[in-house]
């Protein structure tokens, strides 16, 4: 029997973009170094050696060195023996872990998100909204022979991804121009939305259909569809996405599928808590 070679489309890297470092004086300048090395090693994959986190932070070597070392003996990060150059270490891992745990949307949605991926044969993942940040923390993927990696734990792009859309477009007012005053719009491709204009009139038809589409704005051989999950409260706490290639993602499939997810997300904000119902009427 011959058995397809699976295909892997690449993930995209995004890497966050944190303020212009300002240093406090006294105790707070720690914490603030702490909390800047650790966020350093997150965005690079191959780590980092002691004088390029000082030269990147523009710190000391030696303060550099000590932070590495005090972060080592907790197991926040790790040196690598061979290359010497440090990372993010399983202390992270499981801080991380108690935090999902902590989460109660997580096994409320799982089973929904098997069912959907079951149902329409693509990759589906639940992203969080945290402080601005829209973050997959939960993915089930497809057994086909085209796959498409989307990495849990790293945030996505606000502007050209449907994980991201889907929450945006049902943030208040105030809220949304607070955090599209902060987006960059970086061009990905020449489908990727670059505008203020043009994302707020992405968002609107957003709300009106009740799902999101991102239709090779960030990667040219994928769409994706997502609908928003709402916390007890009837805010907005996260999305449920689909993606896939685009020669699966015809237009039928579009069509059914952003209804399936849109079912699918209010599944689980029913099971949320009472505040979907209140505030959306059972429509998003």
């Amino acid at each position: 029997m011959h058995v397809p070679n699976i295909v892997i489309i690449p993930t995209i890297r995004t890497v966050c973009h944190y303020p212009e470092l300002r240093w406090a004086k006294g105790p707070m300048q720690g914490i603030q170094r702490v909390v800047s090395v650790l966020k350093l090693l997150s965005d690079s994959s191959e780590g980092l050696g002691v004088t390029e986190v000082a030269d990147k932070l523009d710190l000391p070597k030696s303060t550099a060195f000590r932070i590495l070392q005090a972060l080592g003996e907790s197991h926040l990060v790790y040196q690598d023996e061979s290359t010497k150059k440090y990372g993010l270490g399983m202390g992270i891992l499981a801080l991380g872990t108690r935090l999902l745990n902590r989460l109660d949307i997580r096994p409320v949605a799982e089973p929904y998100l098997h069912q959907l991926k079951d149902l329409l044969g693509e990759t589906v993942f639940l992203s969080l909204w945290e402080k601005g940040l829209v973050i997959c923390v939960h993915k089930v993927e497809t057994e086909k022979n085209l796959r498409y990696f989307v990495e849990v734990g790293r945030p996505m792009p606000l502007h050209c991804t449907a994980a991201a859309k889907a929450i945006l477009a049902y943030l208040s007012e105030s809220e949304l121009a607070r955090v599209i005053e902060d987006i960059k719009f970086e061009r990905y491709n020449a489908r990727t939305c670059t505008t203020r204009e043009a994302f707020i009139k992405e968002l609107l038809l957003t709300r009106e259909r009740g799902y999101s589409v991102c239709d090779r704005e960030m990667e040219h051989l994928v769409k994706a569809i997502g609908a928003p999950v709402f916390g007890s409260d009837g805010n907005v706490l996260g999305s449920i996405t689909v993606l896939g290639p685009v020669d699966r993602f015809t237009d039928d499939f579009m069509e059914r599928a952003g209804e399936a997810v849109k079912a699918c997300a209010r599944r689980i904000s029913e099971h949320m808590g009472p505040g979907y119902d209140r505030l959306h009427g059972g429509n998003p």
